[in-house]
């Protein structure tokens, strides 16, 4: 098991409170971290960082094939679990669900589920188009963030399906981390 890191505590830290020019040592940490099997990311929160042409995307590109993994073969029943969970999921709208699909989000929750990960994020639930009264709760994914279980938030935002809300119960079990700020 490691920490699997997902798209915005890169971000965050570039932007925030280590850029990269001043704080070359975090970034130098994430490298040690990745090389004793302690963290990693995926392929698909690269492409994310890359799209952003700017100097994170030229470390994230320096990495090696072990910092960001590509979906592999023991993903792949996560991948379809995670798939036709959210598809089969009525809190969601049509749009929601192709958004989540389209995005890193559900290759970071797809291979951490496989591969026991926890997750790493700043992401926190939102508010989601209420499609029916009472929360639905899934079992067999912790989240870290409450007691255990993850909960359908109620709400009337149709936002992407976020990592920190709804997650499906798998072949493995999924740990949550908020990185709190304040």
């Amino acid at each position: 098991m490691a920490y699997l890191i997902d798209t915005d505590i890169f971000i965050s830290a570039k932007n925030l409170h280590y850029g990269m020019d001043f704080c070359p040592a975090f970034w130098d940490w994430l490298i040690q971290a990745n090389r004793a099997g302690k963290l990693l990311s995926t392929k698909a929160v690269l492409d994310e960082l890359i799209a952003g042409q700017d100097e994170l995307a030229t470390w994230a590109k320096a990495r090696d094939d072990r910092f960001f993994i590509g979906p592999l073969e023991y993903d792949l029943p996560a991948l379809g679990h995670v798939s036709q969970w959210i598809n089969e999921h009525p809190i969601y709208t049509t749009a929601a669900k192709q958004s989540f699909l389209g995005c890193a989000d559900y290759f970071v929750v797809s291979q951490a589920l496989a591969g026991n990960h926890t997750v790493i994020t700043n992401e926190k639930p939102k508010k989601l188009r209420q499609a029916h009264q009472n929360s639905q709760r899934v079992r067999g994914v912790k989240s870290g963030l409450d007691d255990g279980l993850a909960h359908a938030p109620d709400g009337t935002s149709a936002d992407c399906p976020p990592i920190a809300g709804i997650l499906p119960a798998g072949p493995g079990k999924l740990i949550i981390r908020q990185i709190h700020r304040g």
